[in-house]
């Protein structure tokens, strides 16, 4: 049975920055912005023992918007994946939307994500037995909240034919704050989980989720074809 360790680093997974479609006004952080501020932190290896991190203090107090495109809920993807899906009943023309269906931890968006495969090597256990290890990296750049959000974070539509699927595969999420200083005093930090190898599963997975500590005031879903909004939940 496969076992999750805790690891301190993971090499650098190479991202595409999308850039988000809401308007951004000035001093507003977007998915850019932070996710560049998230590899710094989470690429960052000290000279010495008198070697700062690189500073947050810009974080805490300022506004964001970060946004990403809600996926098919039927689409299986290995390693870490965005928050949010959708699926689509034909018997009764029903688009279920989903952002968090969790009641004991709503408060974790992942708005970026990216696995790679890395080189696979030969391995063997205790009992002698040998596999050809596949091994993969996945990163995750989100945002945590520190306040309580409403759970589920999900809704329904009744939606038929071409106009169901124009409307699906334009679905996205906007998530709105402000940061504030998270454990430790860091807003921004990262954990690498690593997923270990069996002879009946030789996959090597290594997790790495880096988060920012957030008060949210507000998610939506909106269309990127036309700006409509669909839902928001407010959150005091």
């Amino acid at each position: 049975m496969a076992i999750l360790k805790r690891f301190a680093t993971l090499a650098a997974i190479s991202l595409l920055l999308a850039p988000p479609l809401a308007s951004q006004s000035e001093g507003t952080w977007s998915n850019a912005k932070l996710a560049s501020l998230m590899m710094q932190v989470k690429n960052f290896v000290p000279k010495d023992s008198f070697d700062p991190p690189p500073s947050q203090t810009q974080l805490v107090g300022k506004p964001f918007l970060v946004t990403w495109p809600l996926k098919p809920g039927d689409v299986r993807q290995m390693g870490i994946t965005t928050s949010g899906y959708w699926s689509y009943n034909t018997a009764n023309s029903l688009l279920s939307v989903v952002i968090s269906s969790s009641l004991s931890e709503p408060g974790r968006f992942t708005f970026q994500a990216a696995t790679s495969e890395g080189k696979a090597y030969a391995a063997q256990n205790g009992f002698g037995a040998t596999a050809n290890v596949k091994k993969f990296e996945s990163l995750g750049l989100g945002i945590e909240a520190v306040n309580k959000l409403p759970a589920p974070l999900e809704f329904q539509l009744n939606i038929a034919g071409d106009a169901a699927r124009q409307l699906a595969n334009s679905l996205r999420i906007e998530l709105r704050g402000e940061f504030v200083a998270g454990r430790e005093g860091s807003t921004a930090s990262c954990a690498t989980d690593r997923l270990e190898p069996t002879v009946q599963r030789p996959i090597e997975m290594l997790m790495t989720n880096c988060r920012a500590s957030a008060k949210i005031n507000r998610v939506t879903i909106v269309r990127s074809d036309t700006g409509q909004l669909l839902k928001e939940w407010a959150v005091y």
